[in-house]
């Protein structure tokens, strides 16, 4: 795996750890992409997945992510746009495992493939169609509280 491009580091504040998941560029044109996997010998970002005539899926592009502190793995990808496709390859330790595994803090997965074996999706949640402008609580006096529970403290 000596020919596989390095990802450099994303921007963070001095002193701030970046966030976990894939967190889209405020320009829309790429992402930071944060994992945490502190038994990985490498960590590798793999996306621009395409489905071949025969429906099975792989990607085009890969690179490693870079260790920081505290097990954190984390790169930027400066050309991915919202809803593009993309996946973890994680390195185990030495003796244990290996394989592609989905970004624990997704906010989408692809329908096609459908689980277990969807791909993440890169989401902006700037973009997301909220639909709860015009909703209002109901009064109090028409609530119903599905649980209540008392409590008898001593002191």
């Amino acid at each position: 795996m000596d020919d596989i491009v390095t990802l450099r580091l994303a921007d963070t504040q001095a002193g701030q750890s970046p966030r976990l998941g894939a967190q889209p560029l405020p320009d829309g044109r790429g992402a930071t992409f944060t994992v945490w996997a502190p038994a990985a010998r490498e960590v590798l970002l793999c996306w621009g997945y395409v489905q071949d005539f025969d429906g099975s899926w792989h990607h085009r592009k890969e690179a490693r992510l870079c260790r920081v502190d505290g097990g954190v793995w984390t790169g930027l990808v400066p050309d991915l746009v919202h809803g593009d496709r993309y996946m973890f390859y994680v390195l185990g330790p030495e003796g244990g495992g290996e394989g592609v595994k989905r970004d624990p803090y997704a906010r989408d997965l692809t329908d096609e493939p459908a689980w277990p074996n969807c791909q993440c999706l890169l989401c902006d949640p700037r973009r997301f169609g909220w639909h709860d402008a015009a909703y209002r609580p109901p009064a109090f006096h028409k609530m119903v509280i599905y649980q209540l529970r008392r409590y008898l403290v001593y002191s």
